[in-house]
């Protein structure tokens, strides 16, 4: 049964909590490791002097590459207002928003290989802890606000863990047991210092501030993004096929934004 909608306004387009024992015996740990005050403020700054961050800036650069990027934060964008409302509403910094142009190139559909789905990728299991339903007829990890809402519930509870937003998204990434176990075995403080992390989380990090950098390049440049998604309530059973039917909407574009 389909409760709500996102339509796109002007053509009709349309707890189980994480376990707590777990954060606190790792906010403990890293702590121990780090040395540094979890309860500090959250900060995102680009590391603009980093060769890894260098080199994704120049990738980024080039004609193609970035054309290709620029197609994907246009695609995000649709979907950005409602997303940045509510790292805004929790507290975030709002340009980790653009992480899920990394995660899903901004696609609330996508689905990985292994098979984590939606905005932000999320794994079943994971979904499930941040209280999100996934079944055969129910999967809100493709809902854009409450899969964004968990995900900000994620990254806030990985940022407690490890008081430092690269270390917080290079964790979303590989999960907070592998930065855990290299920060404690290196005696490190950075996520610049660590190795052996799997090369995809050991780029994910600067590739994340080189696209965010593009992406605010981007924005001070193009027209105002504003708010054109409306959620909209469906009483009883209702597929989106005969809903598209009746608003005269392609079912593909329609499920695009549901």
């Amino acid at each position: 049964m389909f409760k709500a909608l996102l339509l796109l306004v002007g053509i009709c387009l349309a707890q189980q909590d994480l376990e707590e024992l777990t954060l606190k015996e790792a906010s403990k740990l890293v702590v121990e490791v780090l040395g540094t005050d979890i309860n500090q403020e959250f900060v995102l700054e680009i590391p603009w002097s980093r060769p890894s961050f260098q080199f994704w800036k120049s990738y980024y650069q080039k004609e193609k590459n970035r054309e290709k990027l620029i197609r994907r934060i246009n695609r995000f964008l649709v979907f950005y207002p409602t997303v940045r409302k509510i790292f805004l509403e929790e507290g975030l910094p709002e340009e980790l928003a653009f992480l899920a142009i990394v995660e899903s190139e901004g696609n609330p559909g996508a689905i990985s290989r292994a098979g984590a789905g939606g905005l932000w990728q999320l794994m079943p299991k994971t979904a499930r802890l941040l209280g999100l339903k996934v079944g055969r007829y129910v999967d809100e990890r493709f809902d854009v606000e409450k899969s964004t809402r968990a995900a900000v519930k994620y990254l806030k509870k990985l940022y407690q863990m490890f008081g430092s937003w690269d270390l917080a998204i290079a964790a979303y990434n590989a999960g907070p047991g592998s930065v855990l176990e290299r920060l404690k075995k290196l005696g490190r403080e950075r996520f610049w210092d660590l190795t052996n992390l799997p090369e995809e989380t050991l780029n994910y990090v600067p590739r994340f501030y080189a696209v965010l950098s593009v992406a605010k390049e981007y924005l001070e440049s193009a027209c105002p993004v504003k708010d054109r998604l409306v959620k909209v309530k469906v009483i009883g059973r209702a597929s989106l096929y005969r809903i598209s039917k009746k608003l005269g909407v392609s079912y593909k574009t329609l499920k695009y934004y549901n």
